[in-house]
């Protein structure tokens, strides 16, 4: 009778394992392709030079290609577990404090240390294949991975263009906005603009001939949209019998 050998069955829970790490690799392109799409909005707010736009832009990949060796380490070090909740949480930070910076130097800073955490997404994500999924199927669960990453690149689109046409048409609407109410009148330090501007052109009109003069000195008189009107020896639209 021949002996017979027990091989151990594939866990399904590689495909939860799959689906987590493509869904890391969409956010992992997701974020970074958000400066791509911010990238002039950047320029303008913080008034860079192309110069220090294209040192923004590039330091994220030296970062991102010098530390792909160390992250890796760290990973085999210590667990892919707990590394890539790290690197998730660490590209998430530091994408968010992108839009607090105040100036180049820390523009840069927040942009270095954003690329070195992305560095170790997929040299975690292959650790975690090499553990959970056969090796007959490891080609194709790391295609599925880097496909991950593309679909977030092409999602990240639409909705950020959206957003930044919005931007735009709100920018528009509070550029068409009057200015301020003037409230200062109301502690007695000046009098509001439309009420002074209105006060001078009843006390200083601009072309007046001498009925005018001689009947603003008798009585009222004031000028509505052209048109003089008043009392006494002033014309009332027309001249007197």
């Amino acid at each position: 009778m021949p002996d017979t050998v027990d091989t151990p069955r594939a866990s399904r829970v590689r495909f939860v394992v799959v689906a987590l790490a493509t869904l890391m690799a969409s956010l992992l392109y997701l974020d970074r392709y958000c400066i791509a799409i911010l990238e002039r909005f950047i320029k303008e707010d913080l008034q860079l030079t192309e110069s220090q736009l294209a040192w923004y832009l590039s330091i994220f990949f030296y970062t991102y290609a010098l530390a792909q060796v160390p992250s890796g380490w760290l990973t085999d070090r210590y667990g892919a577990r707990i590394m890539l909740t790290i690197y998730i949480l660490g590209w998430s930070l530091f994408a968010g404090l992108t839009g607090v910076v105040y100036g180049f130097a820390t523009l840069l800073i927040v942009r270095a240390l954003f690329g070195t955490m992305q560095a170790g997404a997929y040299p975690t994500a292959a650790s975690l294949l090499s553990k959970w999924v056969p090796l007959q199927s490891r080609g194709t669960a790391s295609g599925i991975v880097s496909f991950g990453g593309r679909i977030g690149g092409a999602v990240v689109r639409p909705p950020h263009h959206a957003a930044l046409h919005r931007r735009q048409h709100m920018s528009r609407m509070l550029v068409r906005l009057p200015p301020p109410l003037d409230v200062r009148h109301l502690a007695g330090k000046a009098p509001l603009k439309p009420l002074a501007q209105m006060r001078k052109r009843l006390r200083r009109p601009r072309r007046r001939d001498a009925d005018e003069v001689e009947a603003d000195r008798t009585g009222l008189c004031f000028e509505i949209n052209g048109e003089w009107h008043g009392s006494g020896h002033g014309r009332m639209g027309s001249s007197p019998d």
